[in-house]
């Protein structure tokens, strides 16, 4: 029996019990709950698709837009809020009519992992790399992806970007002074500090060039100050993260502390300088990067194990056998 997946609009309902009871209630046996609406939906239904295929099970994937409106927060926030509350209320697996439902979460692991924020449950899927977007360029083909963003020959391409690994090694080292300071922010729950995972690096300059050595020290200075540490502590403090971030380098583990996000934007600058492109469409092509490279995973590779192995384990509790 085929995996059959929903897609349709669905209304978002103003009380969050309601919006589960009809979760409940629908036809559909695994909810799937992603966190981003731009690369997410397409990755994760795709891999449960092929995961779920034969099985019998029914799935529909879902984003934080279509929580209730009264729901707490956005984006990963949000997810969490709706996972505590299913939680306290025995909700994240249900029989309902002789039909048995799971909900089933899928996060960015950012880095929850360094900050001690995993949730343990196997109704969280983390992503093993920073971002799922990590897993993309990682397991796609950033050959064809690009050649298809920039409508140019893919072996030109390969010729231009070389060994896929190599490039994304060097790029996450452009900006490992970046992620050191975007740890500490993190680390250290500077929270109003603009120095974050949220931006592009700020002390590259230009963006995809060397560390600016000037902006670099002003942004250290700024991390102090915001820190309220002095600066002996600041100083010990800083050492301590960013040796945490260099083992991870060093292991050649840069993907789970480095942004996938952040490779479009090394890109898009690539396929500029290539094609001489005008400035005026490179943010067009960074957003089209990411997808094109999606289209291109093979979702039955031996990569796929990582999220197989957890999902299975809701899988079987679900039972399929018998099921219309």
């Amino acid at each position: 029996m085929m995996t059959s997946c929903s897609y349709s609009n669905r209304p978002r309902h103003s009380n969050l019990a309601a919006f589960v009871r009809s979760l409940q209630m629908s036809k559909t046996h695994l909810f799937i709950f992603v966190e981003g609406n731009i690369n997410d939906p397409y990755f994760y239904a795709s891999l449960c698709s092929t995961i779920l295929s034969e099985t019998g099970i029914s799935f529909a994937t879902y984003n934080p837009k279509h929580l209730p409106i009264s729901s707490f927060g956005t984006g990963k926030i949000a997810l969490i809020s709706l996972f505590k509350y299913l939680s306290e209320t025995s909700a994240l697996l249900n029989e309902f009519k002789g039909k048995k439902t799971g909900i089933l979460f899928f996060l960015d692991k950012d880095i929850d992992d360094l900050l001690n924020k995993q949730i343990n449950s196997e109704h969280v899927i983390y992503t093993y790399y920073y971002d799922v977007e990590n897993h993309i360029v990682e397991h796609g083909d950033l050959y064809k992806g690009c050649a298809v963003a920039a409508s140019m020959d893919p072996q030109e391409m390969a010729r231009s970007l070389g060994d896929p690994n190599v490039w994304l090694k060097d790029v996450a080292h452009r900006w490992k002074d970046w992620v050191k300071i975007c740890a500490f922010v993190q680390m250290s729950n500077l929270s109003n500090c603009p120095l974050n995972y949220a931006r592009n690096s700020l002390c590259n300059k230009p963006l995809t060039g060397d560390v600016n050595k000037t902006a670099y020290e002003e942004m250290l200075s700024l991390l102090k100050d915001d820190s309220g540490l002095t600066e002996l502590d600041f100083a010990a403090r800083f050492d301590r993260i960013s040796c945490i971030i260099e083992e991870f380098y060093q292991k050649g583990e840069h993907g789970k502390v480095f942004k996938g996000k952040w490779y479009s934007v090394f890109l898009a600058e690539h396929i500029r300088q290539l094609t001489k492109t005008s400035c005026g469409d490179v943010s067009g092509i960074e957003r089209q990067i990411l997808r094109h490279i999606t289209s291109t995973l093979d979702f039955k590779a031996p990569w796929t194990d990582y999220f197989a192995k957890p999902l299975k384990k809701i899988i079987y509790k679900l039972d399929p056998i018998d099921r219309d």
